[in-house]
């Protein structure tokens, strides 16, 4: 049985929910103080390319079995959701308030989760198991 971590597959799908609704949609207008605010620290297209480039980095880390992509995935979501958090706060306080912090802390505690997933086996791995 393969061993893939359901909270990384979980923050995968939804940093590439928001990476495509950031890059496809215009979200980002006048009407809302919060977008604003997100706007002045940087332009909606970057926010965009910031989740994609977790779900990049995330995806190549679950499939390939590397380590250090899945803790740059978990890093940069976890930043998102910070960030997120810190503008909902102070501008427009909610629940999605309490589920960004939620979110960034669980991203960084499921560091000390990250190990071996075995979700793409090797031609050696299947001769091996097959001689035992």
């Amino acid at each position: 049985m393969r061993n893939v971590p359901i909270f990384e597959t979980f923050i995968l799908v939804l940093m590439g929910l928001e990476a495509v609704t950031l890059v496809s949609f215009d979200v980002f207008t006048p009407r809302s103080e919060f977008y604003q605010l997100m706007a002045g620290i940087m332009p909606q297209g970057a926010w965009g390319l910031m989740c994609f480039l977790a779900v990049f980095c995330q995806s190549i880390g679950l499939l390939l079995n590397i380590r250090i992509f899945r803790y740059i995935g978990l890093g940069i979501s976890g930043t998102f959701f910070v960030c997120l958090f810190v503008i909902n706060t102070f501008e427009f306080p909610n629940l999605m308030t309490g589920i960004s912090a939620a979110l960034a802390v669980f991203c960084f505690v499921s560091w000390s989760f990250v190990r071996n997933t075995d979700t793409v086996q090797s031609s050696t791995d299947d001769i091996m198991k097959e001689e035992h």
